[in-house]
């Protein structure tokens, strides 16, 4: 997680923000960060021209603080597609193991059957790995480019984490 403190106010960093983004259904937008905003969290991420699901995103919270605004910055994949990940291995994963077991447990079938039943999920979970190791590289500037992004457009220096606060105050 990254922190940082700007002095302007919430609604001046929201402003700001909102003012040097694009919305996420312009499709052919101008600005480089593409942004959607509820209350005082939004998420952003670099505009690219090509198709990447496992693309960096950044989870932005807005707190006020008495030096001006304290922002909050988690990164990663979008939450949908880690969830879309999870479930699809999951599912290759139970499919192969019950095709598998099944062809062990009939005793018609050779060991070809339980050998086809055993390297097609395996190939599909290395195919899935790979996919995401593939995008994720693809993505690999991306959260550097828009911690610096957010750092410019609110004037914001590093700021102390809540538990270097509390160690002061003790």
């Amino acid at each position: 997680m990254d922190e940082f403190v700007s002095p302007l106010s919430i609604d001046q960093c929201i402003s700001r923000v909102q003012a040097a983004v694009d919305p996420p259904w312009m499709i052919f937008g101008s600005r480089m960060v593409v942004s959607w905003r509820i209350g005082r969290r939004f998420r952003i991420r670099q505009r690219i021209w090509y198709g990447n699901s496992f693309q960096t995103s950044v989870g932005v919270k807005l707190i006020q603080d008495l030096n001006g605004t304290r922002v909050e910055c988690r990164s990663g994949m979008e939450p949908t597609t880690t969830i879309f990940m999870a479930v699809w291995f999951g599912f290759v994963g139970l499919i192969g193991m019950s095709g598998f077991l099944a062809s062990l447990l009939d005793r018609r079938n050779s060991g070809t059957t339980a050998a086809v039943f055993a390297a097609f999920p395996i190939g599909m979970i290395a195919f899935g790995v790979v996919l995401v190791m593939f995008g994720r590289w693809l993505a690999r500037d991306e959260r550097d480019f828009l911690i610096r992004f957010l750092r410019g457009r609110l004037d914001a220096r590093p700021g102390q984490t809540m538990a270097s606060r509390l160690a002061g105050q003790g």
